[in-house]
């Protein structure tokens, strides 16, 4: 029984700072999804990649759908951001 399982199945938990990918224990399973680092030359300011992961996850979660995964479409829109100048100055 990893330390996932121990929470229940009911329980859903999201580990983003890993240097792997991102791990969720979601609907009673652990699920893993790898990702590719953009260059730093790619990255054209680091604000808001957090809040466009975020806004990407739960969006997936609401949809209910599969395809992207909740943490593909929350990885998809941080590169977004991430390659996107900031209005914040």
């Amino acid at each position: 029984m990893t330390e996932f399982e121990a929470l229940g199945p009911n329980a859903g938990v999201t580990i983003v700072k890993s240097p792997e990918g991102i791990h969720e224990f979601r609907d009673g399973r652990v699920q893993f999804t790898d990702h590719e680092p953009l260059s730093p030359a790619e990255i054209v300011t680091p604000t808001g990649a957090g809040d466009a992961f975020a806004a990407g996850y739960l969006a997936g979660l609401l949809l209910e759908d599969e395809s992207p995964s909740p943490a593909a479409r929350g990885l998809s829109f941080a590169r977004r951001s991430l390659r996107t100048p900031s209005s914040h100055r």
